[in-house]
C-alpha cells in the first residue's frame, strides 16, 4: 500500500473514501472541520443534531457528498468516544473501523484528518503510527486457499492511505510515525499468514525456510540447528518432543547485531510447536484444528526481529526459535519418560501435551551464552492462563520489577494488553518428581500456567532478567474485531519490537 502525508484541507483530497474521528459530544466546529461542514452546506452537523451519531467509540456512519462540493463522495464518521478516555487503542480500532469500511464497499483509497488524535494531545508521529497499524492489521484478510477470493483480492485489499495533516509543520513526523506503523503492521500481517497456514503447509523446516525469507538483506544472521546438531548439544528436551513425528525439529538462532548498539543483549525466544496433536497424552479432536496456531510464540520472534532490524534500532537482539511438531508415533515419548535438558536438569514427563515447556526448557538455557541483559519467552503455553485472563490479556511471568514494567509500557504502547502473573514459590513443590529433578507439569489445570512459570524459572541463566509470556489465549482470535480479523493476532510481536525501540532510546 501506498502511504501518503500531506497539509491538504478535507474538502480537497481525492479518495474513495474519507474518514474523519470525532469525540463524543464534540461539535463539527471543535473538531476542526468547520470548513469542511460549511463545503457540504452543514451536512456533518445537521447529523449529529438529528442524533444520528453522537461520536460513541468505534460506532461509525457513511455520508454520500453530492455536487462537487468537496473531491471525495463518501465520508464516513467514525466515533472516538469521550474525551478523557481516549487512548491509542481506541484510535488503532477506529483507523481498523475504516480500513474494514474501506474493504467492505470494495474501495482503493482511503485518506484520514489527524485532527481528533493531535487534540486529544497525542504526539504526531505516534498518532500516524497508530493509523497505519490500525489501517494494515483492518485490511487483513487470510485468502491463500480460496481460489476465487484469491485471484481477485490481496492480502491487504487497498492501493493508498492518504495522512490529513492538520498543520504543515507536522508532516515530517506523521511521515516518521506512518513508516514505523507500516513496518510494524506488515510484518505483523506475515506473522498472521504463518499462524494461519496450516499445519501440513508449515512444518518445523518450512518454517525455517520462512524465517530466512522473512529476514534475508536485513543485517540479521540466521542459523539453523538441525536434530543431530541438537543431540549434539545436549537438547534432550527439546528433542523429545518431535520423536513421535516424521517432521524434523528446527532450532533457529537469529541474531541481529548492528555496529552502533550497546552492550545489551535483549534475547527472545519463541515456542513454534507446528502441530500440537497433544503426542501420546492425545487432544481431543473438539478444536484440535486450532492447534496449528502453537507455533504462534515463534512466528512473533521472526516478526520482531525483521521489524527491529528494518528500523535499525541501536540494540542487540537474538531470535531463538524453537519449532517441533507434537505426534504420537512408534518412537513417541511416553507419559513417565525421563529426558535431561542442556543444563544438566532431568524432567519427568507426565503428559505429553504439555511439550512447549519442553523445547523452551532448552531454549532458555541455550540463551546463557548471550549473557543477556534480558531474556522473554512467548509461548501458547497453557490453557489455565486462558480461564485466568480470556483472549484479550496476555499473562506476564517476571522475576524482575523493572524488566515487567518496561514490557508493560511496550504492551501498552502496542494495544496488546498484558497482566502480570504471580510466581508463587510455595507452588514449586508442586511439580516436584520422585524420579527426576522435576516434574513437566501437575497433571491437573489448577494453578496451571503458575506452575508451567515455575518450571521454565528452572531453566532460566542465573542472574538474568526474565519474562514469560503467555499468550494462549491471544495469539488467536475467534470474534472479529475492528482491526483483528477472526484468526491469527500476532500477539505479541508489536509489543517485544516496542520493548526493543525503547530499550535502544
Amino acid at each position: 500500500m501506498n502511504i501518503i502525508v500531506k497539509h491538504s484541507s478535507p474538502d480537497a483530497v481525492v479518495s474513495d473514501l474519507l474518514a474523519i474521528g470525532l469525540f463524543e459530544g464534540q461539535s463539527v466546529k471543535e473538531a476542526g472541520y468547520g470548513t469542511l461542514d460549511a463545503a457540504l452546506g452543514g451536512l456533518i452537523e445537521q447529523v449529529i443534531t438529528a442524533g444520528d451519531f453522537e461520536g460513541k467509540a468505534l460506532k461509525a456512519r457513511l455520508l454520500y457528498t453530492h455536487g462537487d462540493a468537496i473531491a471525495t463522495r463518501r465520508i464516513l464518521l467514525v466515533g472516538l468516544g469521550k474525551q478523557a478516555e481516549f487512548t491509542l487503542a481506541v484510535a488503532r480500532q477506529a483507523a481498523g473501523v475504516a480500513a474494514q469500511t474501506l474493504a467492505d464497499l470494495k474501495l482503493r483509497r482511503l485518506a484520514t484528518v489527524v485532527h481528533g488524535l493531535t487534540a486529544a494531545g497525542v504526539a504526531p508521529a505516534s498518532a500516524a503510527q497508530t493509523i497505519v497499524e490500525g489501517t494494515l492489521l483492518g485490511l487483513y484478510r487470510f485468502i491463500t486457499h480460496k481460489r476465487e477470493e484469491n485471484t481477485q483480492r490481496p492480502t491487504v485489499d487497498a492501493d493508498e492511505l492518504i495522512l490529513l495533516a492538520p498543520a504543515a509543520e507536522m508532516v515530517s513526523a506523521l511521515e516518521s510515525g506512518a513508516q514505523v506503523g507500516q513496518i510494524l503492521a506488515t510484518s505483523a500481517n506475515l506473522v498472521r499468514d504463518l499462524v494461519n497456514e496450516s499445519g501440513n503447509y508449515v512444518t518445523p523446516k518450512v518454517l525455517a525456510g520462512q524465517a530466512q525469507a522473512l529476514t534475508q538483506d536485513m543485517g540479521i544472521s540466521l542459523t539453523v540447528y538441525g536434530e543431530e546438531a541438537m543431540r549434539e548439544m545436549g537438547m534432550e528436551s527439546f528433542l523429545s518432543v518431535s520423536r513421535g513425528s516424521a517432521q524434523e525439529a528446527q532450532f533457529m538462532v537469529l541474531e541481529y547485531f548492528p555496529a552502533a548498539a550497546g552492550a545489551d543483549t535483549l534475547v527472545l525466544i519463541g515456542k513454534a510447536i507446528t502441530f500440537d496433536t497433544g503426542g501420546i497424552s492425545l487432544k481431543p479432536n473438539d478444536g484440535m484444528w486450532e492447534m496449528k496456531c502453537d507455533m504462534a510464540g515463534g512466528a512473533a520472534v521472526i516478526g520482531a526481529l525483521r521489524s527491529i532490524a528494518q528500523l535499525k534500532l541501536p540494540v542487540r537482539v537474538v531470535g531463538l526459535v524453537c519449532a517441533a511438531e507434537n505426534m504420537p508415533g512408534p518412537d513417541a515419548i511416553k507419559p513417565g519418560d525421563v529426558v535431561k535438558a542442556m543444563n544438566g536438569k532431568s524432567v519427568e514427563y507426565m503428559s505429553t501435551d504439555a511439550e512447549g515447556r519442553m523445547v523452551l526448557a532448552d531454549g532458555l538455557c541455550y540463551s546463557a551464552r548471550y549473557q543477556p541483559a534480558a531474556v522473554i519467552d512467548c509461548a501458547t503455553l497453557t490453557g489455565s492462563i486462558v480461564m485466568a485472563l480470556s483472549s484479550d490479556m496476555s499473562g506476564v511471568f517476571a522475576n524482575d520489577d523493572p524488566l515487567f514494567t518496561r514490557i508493560q509500557k511496550a504492551a501498552d504502547a502496542a494495544g496488546e494488553p498484558v497482566w502480570r502473573m504471580p510466581i508463587w514459590k510455595p507452588y514449586r513443590e508442586r511439580i516436584n518428581s520422585d524420579v527426576a529433578d522435576m516434574k513437566g507439569s501437575t497433571g491437573t489445570r489448577y494453578a496451571g500456567a503458575i506452575t508451567a512459570a515455575l518450571f521454565l524459572q528452572e531453566f532460566v541463566p542465573e542472574n538474568t532478567p526474565w519474562a514469560h509470556m503467555d499468550i494462549a489465549g491471544t495469539a488467536w482470535q475467534e470474534d472479529h474485531k475492528p482491526y483483528q480479523p477472526r484468526g491469527a493476532s500476532a500477539n505479541p510481536m508489536r509489543t517485544l519490537v516496542e520493548l526493543a525501540r525503547a530499550w535502544a532510546k
